[in-house]
This record gives C-alpha cells, structure tokens and sequence, in this order.
C-alpha cells in the first residue's frame, strides 16, 4: 500500500494490529520526518531496515507496544537527523537495550547528533541504558515513569552535559533523584519540575527535605 507514497514525509499507525506494521518492511517509503507507531499490542519487533531507510526522520514515538520483544537499535543509532525522540510502554520482557553510541561509536559519527528532547514513558526504568553516552545537545528530558515500582533514579542522568530541562512526572513511590555527584554535573539545568511523586516531592522541599543539596544549584524547581 505505501509503494505509491515514496515522498511521504508523516506516518501514524495506531490502534491496530501488528500486520500494519510489518508491511513497513516490503515499502519504498525513504522520506519520512516524522513516525509514529504506537498502541499496537501485538507487534513484536520493527521492520529491519525501515528506519535506516528513513535518514531524515526527525521525530520519532514508538509507545504501548507490549509485546515488543526486541528493537532495532544500530539502526536507531544512526538517525543523525533525530531531534525528538519518544518511547514507553514496551514490553517488560524487553531486554536491557542501549540506544545511544557508545565512546568509540561517536568517534566514527554514528550518534543521535541533532536528539535534543527525549521522553521516557510508562515503562520500567531497567529498559533505558545504565550508560547514558548521549547526544551533546540535548536539553529537555521527560521521564512520565508510571512505574510504582521504581523508588530510585539511575546515576546515568547525569551525563547530559547540555540539559536545560529535566521533567519527572508521576511515579508514586520514588523517593530518591541521582546521586549528588550526578545531579551536580547538570551544569546547564535551569529547570526541573517534580510532579505527582508523593514520596519525592517533600524531600526536595527548599532547605528542609534530604534531596535539596542536590538541586539547590538549579535556579528553578516546581
């Protein structure tokens, strides 16, 4: 079906089945900017090699898969165009996976160079990579956890050297930010918002909760 749009520049699939997905796989589709594929339970992987066929996708959502079981991630790896990048809702059976180049990687120029917003969502926090070796320009990150499980944030948050924004939302039972070492290396952070985490927020209260060493050096928190 998508062999006569060869120029398409936004694709949406949604509340379907997975059939309408791997048809991505057989498509002559190069032009994308825009994908978006999400709220389809059964889909249990992404057509290889559609997202290295996309160079120029710019934004990317992949949410409330559950039955993903693995992703394509040297593939991801290479889309130097990407400024917007959203994913949650996968599978808790999906392994541990790494996104993001490693050191030698960004050497040979295979890195999410132009990620400047990342949306991690209604997914456990073990699915996102305990090595945050990330894209120098990124500046806004929003965790919408959802998780009632995760009582703790990784120390991999700390390694965005060009954070300006930093978002967590809802996530009842967390009680605790990154390491002090960690949050003090957000350099750049104006701003962090805590919202809807029951056990976090009075512990970041101004001079009183045991978080506000941590983020007393950014200038504003809500």
């Amino acid at each position: 079906m998508l062999t006569s749009f060869t120029m398409l520049r936004k694709l949406d699939i949604n509340y379907t089945n997975a059939a309408a997905v791997t048809m991505l796989e057989t498509s002559k589709v190069t032009s994308l900017t825009s994908l978006a594929i999400s709220e389809v339970p059964d889909l249990t992987q992404i057509p290889s090699g559609f997202l290295s066929n996309n160079k120029l996708l710019e934004r990317l959502e992949i949410g409330n898969c559950t039955a993903l079981q693995s992703f394509p991630t040297e593939e991801l790896k290479c889309l130097t165009a990407l400024e917007e990048l959203r994913l949650g809702g996968l599978s808790e059976t999906l392994d541990s996976f790494n996104f993001l180049p490693a050191p030698d990687e960004e050497k040979a120029g295979h890195q999410l160079s132009s990620l400047k917003t990342l949306q991690l969502y209604n997914s456990s926090i073990h699915l996102y990579p305990n090595k945050f070796n990330t894209s120098p320009h990124l500046k806004n990150c929003t965790y919408i956890v959802r998780c009632s499980s995760v009582k703790a944030l990784p120390d991999w948050q700390g390694n965005l050297p060009s954070l300006r924004q930093l978002h967590l939302k809802v996530c009842p039972e967390l009680m605790q930010l990154p390491s002090l070492k960690a949050m003090q290396r957000h350099t750049t952070l104006q701003k962090l918002s805590i919202q809807q985490f029951d056990q976090l927020e009075p512990e970041c209260e101004d001079d009183q909760g045991e978080e506000w060493d941590k983020i007393s050096h950014i200038p504003w928190v809500s």
